[in-house]
């Protein structure tokens, strides 16, 4: 058996359905089965009867109670397999005499459409439905039984503000203030290029998988994919130390670098040296093909098969406009 937990009132003069529109816009508008209440309109299966259990199920604000004796639907005993549809009927059409009725329809080839019916807020008087389940029944065997309600959980309301306000959120990350103190957010234009106002928003794939040292000549490494046709932006240098950063073309196949470094201590005179690294690209091997340092001191040169310190490149990364 089913009823309205909510009816109207004379004392005070209170309508059922103010109520309603009341609890229907502060639980978000949700419809379901309420959480952790009587059994949840969970089924039972007994022969040819069919039993929704104890639950309270909300529709368009309108709280219905399942009591705990449940509500059974008989199926026909009949061959051939028919396609039942258990439903609520919510009728307020009566004010005297307002009822919510479990009912069941079935096809023979597909399961009926139930029409959802009145919109109870906007028709305080109408007659709405709410499908609960579906199964096959066949001989009066029943069988592949599928709810169609969703649970009605605690903090689903909380989960829907928390949503408004992130997407108010993602609006206000959106904008920006441009050169001309005006407010814009994000285009695209035909060639894919991102702006934020008069900002060009460029995007960055690393092409490296980690820092690799190529302080010695012939040390290799292997970009991701080949760079051929993008700009690219290398983070080269001392780890830990000064880091620098070079804009180039991924056409090229050899870059060269230059760092200078001043920790050189020779018989207590410290040189002013300045680092030459050459690296050469095949497909995706990179390969360090010259490793020279210039002492300024002395104005001297020599060329050298590695630097003890570690030379790496950091990050080499494919820009993406």
């Amino acid at each position: 058996m089913a009823r309205l937990i909510r009816a109207n009132s004379e004392t005070p003069n209170v309508a059922n359905n103010d109520d309603f529109r009341l609890f229907r816009y502060a639980t978000g508008g949700y419809n379901g089965v309420v959480e952790n209440y009587g059994n949840e309109c969970s089924y039972t299966v007994t022969g040819s009867d069919f039993k929704i259990n104890s639950g309270i199920i909300v529709y368009h604000g309108v709280d219905t109670e399942i009591l705990t004796a449940g509500d059974t639907i008989t199926v026909d005993n009949i061959s051939g397999t028919q396609y039942y549809s258990v439903y609520l009927e919510i009728d307020l059409s009566d004010s005297a005499d307002q009822t919510a009725t479990i009912k069941s329809r079935y096809g023979t080839s597909t399961y009926p459409v139930i029409s959802a019916g009145d919109d109870l807020t906007t028709v305080p008087t109408g007659v709405a439905n709410f499908e609960l389940y579906r199964f096959e029944a066949s001989s009066g065997v029943i069988s592949n039984v599928v709810a169609q309600f969703e649970i009605v959980e605690v903090g689903n309301c909380k989960n829907a503000e928390n949503a408004e306000n992130a997407d108010l959120a993602t609006n206000a990350t959106n904008a920006i203030i441009n050169s001309d103190n005006s407010y814009s957010g994000f285009t695209q234009d035909a060639n894919d290029v991102l702006k934020v106002g008069d900002y060009t928003i460029y995007k960055k794939k690393n092409l490296l998988s980690s820092p690799v040292n190529i302080a010695i000549v012939g040390a290799t490494a292997t970009l991701l994919e080949d760079p051929t046709g993008f700009d690219l932006e290398i983070v080269y240098g001392i780890m830990g130390a000064e880091m620098k950063v070079v804009r180039t073309n991924g056409n090229l196949t050899s870059w060269s670098f230059g760092f200078t470094d001043t920790t050189v201590d020779l018989n207590g005179v410290f040189w002013q040296t300045l680092l030459a690294i050459k690296i050469t690209r095949s497909g995706t091997t990179l390969t360090t093909t010259a490793f020279d340092a210039i002492k300024f001191e002395n104005l001297s040169f020599s060329s050298i098969a590695n630097w003890g310190s570690g030379f790496f490149i950091k990050e080499i990364n494919k820009i993406i406009k």
